[in-house]
C-alpha cells in the first residue's frame, strides 16, 4: 500500500514539475514578445520625435528583444528535441518489455493451457485432479520468477506489478486447491487474479495509445511501430 502511495506521489509531482516548466516558457515568451512589441512602439514614436530617446538606444533596446526571441526559439526547438527523445526512448523500452512478456509467456502458455485442460476435464479421480493443480502451481511459480527478473523502468513499475501479482495468485489458486481450501476463497483468488490481469493489459493499452499521441503532437511521424499484439 506504502508503495502505491508512493507511486502517487511521484506521479503527481513529475506531472506538476512538467507544467511548471510549460507555464515559464510561456510567461518568458509572453514578457519577450510584450519588450518586442514596447521596443518598437518606442522605435515609432523617436521616428515620429514623439519621444526624446537618441536612435542608437532605441537600436540597442531592439537588438537586445530580437535576440530575446532567437533566443526563446532555440530553446523550444532543443525543448521538442528532447521530449522527442524521451518519447522514442519510452517507445523502445515498451517495446522491449512486450518482446520479452510475449517470449516469457510462449514459454509456458502451452504447458499450462495444456496442464488447464486435463485439470478442468478431469471429474471422477480427485487425487489425478490435485496432481494437475500441483504441476500447474508449479509452472507458474516458474513463470513468476523468470518474469520478476525481467528489469523495467518507473513508468512501466504498475504494469510489471499488476502481472506479477496475477501470476502469484494463479500459482496461489492451484495450491490452494491442492490444500482443500474453500470455494469462496477459491473464487475470491481467482477474482483477484483476473483483475490484475486486467489492469496489466490495461496498463499497457494506456501507455501505447499515449506514446502514439504524444509522437503525433510533435509531428515526428512513426519512428517506432507499436503493433497491437494480443496477450496471453
Amino acid at each position: 500500500m506504502a508503495k502505491i502511495y508512493v507511486d502517487l506521489i511521484r506521479k503527481y509531482f513529475r506531472s506538476f514539475g512538467n507544467k511548471v516548466i510549460k507555464l515559464k516558457y510561456f510567461v518568458i515568451v509572453v514578457g519577450a514578445m510584450l519588450f518586442e512589441i514596447a521596443t518598437l512602439v518606442i522605435y515609432i514614436i523617436k521616428n515620429k520625435n514623439i519621444l526624446e530617446i537618441d536612435v542608437f538606444t532605441s537600436s540597442i533596446l531592439y537588438g537586445v528583444s530580437s535576440m530575446i526571441m532567437i533566443g526563446l526559439a532555440i530553446a523550444g526547438l532543443m525543448s521538442l528535441k528532447i521530449d522527442r527523445t524521451s518519447i522514442n526512448a519510452r517507445i523502445r523500452q515498451l517495446s522491449d518489455f512486450k518482446e520479452k512478456y510475449y517470449k516469457l509467456s510462449n514459454k509456458y502458455s502451452e504447458a499450462i493451457n495444456n496442464l488447464l485442460k486435463d485439470f478442468n476435464s478431469e471429474r471422477s479421480n480427485i487425487e489425478e485432479k490435485i496432481a494437475y493443480s500441483e504441476l500447474l502451481a508449479d509452472k507458474y511459480d516458474k513463470f513468476s520468477r523468470e518474469f520478476s527478473e525481467i528489469k523495467v523502468t518507473g513508468f512501466l513499475n504498475d504494469a510489471y506489478n499488476y502481472e506479477l501479482e496475477h501470476l502469484f495468485k494463479e500459482k496461489l489458486l492451484f495450491k490452494s486447491f491442492a490444500s482443500f481450501v474453500n470455494q469462496s476463497e477459491l473464487e475470491k483468488i481467482t477474482r483477484e487474479s483476473n483483475l490484475a490481469h486486467d489492469k496489466f493489459l490495461k496498463e499497457l493499452n494506456m501507455f501505447e495509445q499515449k506514446l502514439k499521441k504524444e509522437l503525433e503532437k510533435i509531428n515526428t511521424g512513426n519512428l517506432y511501430s507499436l503493433t497491437g499484439k494480443k496477450y496471453c
